[in-house]
């Protein structure tokens, strides 16, 4: 996965979406934003957790675009159309984000500590995002 990729994964999951998407130079270029998600708090584990995630959403996309319109529920079609439009990865990243609490059900004192407890390939751990 590219630095870019990477950057722009940390900026749109701790709630920056447009810059992720629009202006992922500033990432680089400005010292506020690389010291917000390049700091001591970043760590490999959460960019893979990150990492899983994407591909997650990747994978959900690929999967709907593969099935035939006509083989679609209204609600897949409604994901399709939401996922087609551009930067719309990296907002559901941000969603992610900011509901994270929820999906967990616990609090969470830092976005930056989520990881996965077992070191495993990204795309097992993607599969792990996807509904039951």
């Amino acid at each position: 996965m590219s630095s870019d990729t990477v950057a722009q994964l940390l900026a749109a999951f701790h709630q920056n979406p447009q810059v992720a998407y629009l202006e992922k130079g500033v990432i680089w270029e400005s010292d506020d934003f690389y010291s917000k998600f390049f700091n001591d708090s970043t760590n490999a584990f959460h960019i893979v957790f990150l990492s899983s995630l994407y591909e997650a959403i990747k994978n959900a996309k690929t999967m709907l675009v593969s099935k035939s319109a006509q083989n679609q529920l209204a609600p897949q079609k409604e994901a399709l159309e939401f996922l087609r439009y551009r930067g719309s990865l990296h907002l559901l990243v941000a969603a992610f984000g900011r509901t994270m609490e929820t999906i967990l059900t616990q609090p969470v004192p830092s976005l930056f500590s989520l990881r996965f407890k077992e070191p495993i390939e990204i795309e097992k751990l993607a599969a792990r995002w996807a509904p039951s």
